[in-house]
C-alpha cells in the first residue's frame, strides 16, 4: 500500500481526537460497537462518511456489482419470484454501496415487468446516499419515483431484503466469557487506545447467540447457529455494559 499523504495523516489525527473525546465523555470506556460506529460513520470523519472514494478501481476495494451487472440480473430472477407472491411487494436493500446493484436489479426487473412498489435503500452515509442518487438518476431515471432512502429499518414492510457485503460494516458488540461471567469488550485510552473488558448484563440472551447492533439501526440482527440461521428481531434486548461508575460501585475498584 502507498504511504498515507499529509492530508490523510491530518484526517487520521482528527479521527483519533474525536475518538479520544468520545471515550472521555463516557467516563473513559466505550463499547467496541460504539468505537466501530464512530470509526465508520462519525459525520465528516468516519470511513463511510468522510467523502473519500471507496468503491471500484480508484477506491479501496471492489465488490461484485462494481465488476459486472450479472449479479443484479441474477438476483432479479428470484426477486421477481418473491414479488409475484407478495401483493405490492417492496425490496429493501441494506448498505447499497455505490447504487450499482440497485440500478442493475431495477433494470432487470423492469425488463421482466416485475417492478416492486418501492425500492428502499437503507443508507446511513450522506456521502454515499448522494452518490447512489446520482448513479440511479443516470441509469434508471424513469424509475426514481419508486426509489426511497431510509435511515433505519422500517417498523413494517413486505417483500424481499438484499444485503451484499453488509455485516462487516455493522457495528458489533464483542462479548467474552471468563470465570463463568460474561464481559463486553470495549475501548479505553491511557498511553494509547486498547481493548478493555467490562461486566455486562446480557438481558437473558443465550450465550450461543451473537448480537450485532448499532445506534443507527433500529432493532437488531441476531445470529443463531441453529436451526434457522440469520433472522431479524426488534425485541431482543441489547447488551448493556456497566459504566465505569457502576463497576466501581459494584466491585470497589
Amino acid at each position: 500500500m502507498p504511504p498515507p499523504s499529509d492530508t490523510e495523516h491530518a484526517h487520521c489525527a482528527r479521527v483519533v481526537a474525536h475518538l479520544v473525546h468520545a471515550i472521555a465523555d463516557e467516563e473513559g470506556w466505550i463499547s467496541f460497537a460504539d468505537y466501530m460506529n464512530a470509526a465508520l460513520y462519525a459525520p465528516g470523519l468516519g470511513y463511510y462518511a468522510a467523502g473519500a472514494h471507496k468503491f471500484g478501481a480508484g477506491g479501496d476495494f471492489i465488490t461484485a456489482p462494481e465488476l459486472t451487472p450479472l449479479l443484479g440480473r441474477t438476483l432479479a430472477v428470484q426477486l421477481a419470484q418473491v414479488l409475484a407472491q407478495v401483493p405490492d411487494g417492496e425490496i429493501l436493500e441494506i448498505g447499497p454501496g455505490s447504487g450499482r446493484l440497485a440500478a442493475d436489479v431495477l433494470t432487470a426487473l423492469a425488463g421482466q415487468g416485475s417492478l416492486p412498489s418501492r425500492y428502499l435503500l437503507l443508507e446511513v452515509s450522506p456521502d454515499l446516499r448522494e452518490r447512489q442518487r446520482e448513479h440511479l438518476a443516470a441509469k434508471v431515471g424513469d424509475l426514481m419515483p419508486r426509489v426511497q432512502w431510509i435511515d433505519v429499518l422500517p417498523e413494517r414492510w413486505q417483500g424481499a431484503v438484499v444485503a451484499n457485503e453488509v455485516l462487516d460494516a455493522v457495528p458489533a458488540h464483542l462479548v467474552a466469557r471468563r470465570d463463568r461471567q460474561w464481559f463486553e469488550r470495549g475501548v479505553t485510552v491511557d498511553a494509547g487506545a486498547h481493548l478493555a473488558d467490562g461486566p455486562v448484563d446480557l438481558g437473558g440472551v443465550d450465550g450461543h447467540e451473537v448480537l450485532v447492533s448499532g445506534r443507527r439501526w433500529r432493532g437488531m440482527l441476531l445470529y443463531r447457529p441453529a436451526p434457522r440461521g440469520l433472522c431479524y428481531s426488534t425485541t431482543v434486548p441489547a447488551c448493556r455494559p456497566r459504566t465505569p461508575r457502576e463497576r466501581t460501585a459494584a466491585t470497589g475498584v
